[in-house]
């Protein structure tokens, strides 16, 4: 789904559920909803900084092994 279609599809929910709430409904909704996606952030960011860690791990393994390390030649003639 391309950005414009993204963001008419939102602004058609949020009008489809504004008129269906008071104020007071949708001021609890909205302080739901940016809990989730702080939440759901928080999440992100912890997932990619374990995914980066695991990957420096693996780097530094590798090194150890020498996999990954340029093979050298020995040509001394």
């Amino acid at each position: 789904m391309d950005g414009f279609s993204l963001t008419m599809s939102v602004t058609v929910i949020a009008n489809m559920i504004a008129e269906k709430k008071t104020n007071d409904q949708l001021e609890l909704l909205v302080a739901v909803l940016n809990q989730l996606a702080d939440t759901l952030d928080t999440l992100c960011a912890n997932r990619e900084l374990l995914e980066g860690d695991a990957q420096e791990d693996k780097d530094d393994s590798d090194d150890e092994s020498g996999i990954g390390s340029p093979k050298s030649t020995s040509d001394d003639s």
